[in-house]
């Protein structure tokens, strides 16, 4: 079963990158969990593709593919490529992303599960700097509602870097309607630089519904969504969607 989903999983990961089209923002669309499971390896591409973007901060195409492995109950790592499209552009490689994930807290140990996020990443570009984010975890599971909360701040290194600190947090909830799906909202907020965040419809905020479900017959995991754009600086639209294989 496994051996036939992983083909599908890729194939589908580099179809969804290269087909669709226009540009990017600063990161794909998804909402951290701070859990870790031990011997377990994971496959995802994940990603977001925004509509009605002219002026706007965020743009196009963004897409991840990772793969991770936890060698502990509570730590992960994982080696991530990105890309993105930007208006009129092609399909660019913009970096690779080292990332550690850390589970802070036994599940139900406490009121909130709490974990760490941390990733470095090496742009492609020589114009560009590296960039450094860290992204404080945090859930709480209750009865068939899951809840999920990122709060994440970014800045960047070495050459052509800026001094900017930038902040976002992002929000998710879900309850499961049967064993194998679930449907609830995200909402994604872009701050900007914390010394400067400006107004609200200056910075990025967008929500909207989500689906998760598992695909039959396949250990393959799915989540699609929806955003609308709350402030004047977001995008008016954007589809998100998470594919993740584990074994």
């Amino acid at each position: 079963m496994k051996k036939t989903a992983l083909p599908l999983f890729l194939g589908a990961a580099f179809t969804a990158t290269v087909a669709l089209s226009p540009a990017a923002h600063a990161i794909s669309k998804k909402v951290h969990s701070p859990y870790v499971t031990e011997g377990e390896w994971e496959i995802e591409h994940y990603g977001d593709y925004n509509f009605n973007t002219e002026g706007k901060s965020g743009t196009g195409l963004n897409t991840k593919t990772a793969i991770g492995y936890a060698p502990t109950d509570f730590w992960k790592i994982e080696l991530e490529g990105i890309a993105n499209k930007s208006n009129g552009g092609n399909l660019k490689y913009k970096g690779t992303e080292i990332v550690n994930k850390f589970q802070l807290t036994d599940k139900g140990e406490y009121a909130v599960d709490v974990g760490l996020y941390t990733a470095y990443k090496f742009v492609a570009s020589p114009a560009e700097a590296d960039e450094i984010e860290a992204i404080l975890l945090l859930a709480k599971q209750y009865g068939q509602w899951s809840h999920y909360a990122n709060i994440k701040f970014e800045t960047e290194v070495g050459e052509n870097n800026s001094d900017d600190i930038g902040a976002a947090f992002s929000w998710q909830s879900a309850v499961k309607v049967t064993d194998s799906a679930a449907v609830g909202f995200e909402y994604y907020g872009d701050l900007g630089a914390i010394d400067n965040t400006g107004s609200f419809d200056e910075q990025e905020h967008q929500v909207g519904p989500i689906v998760k479900f598992d695909i039959p017959r396949t250990p393959l995991e799915m989540r699609v969504g929806y955003l609308f754009g709350l402030s004047d600086a977001s995008p008016d639209g954007a589809v998100t969607w998470k594919v993740e294989y584990e074994f």
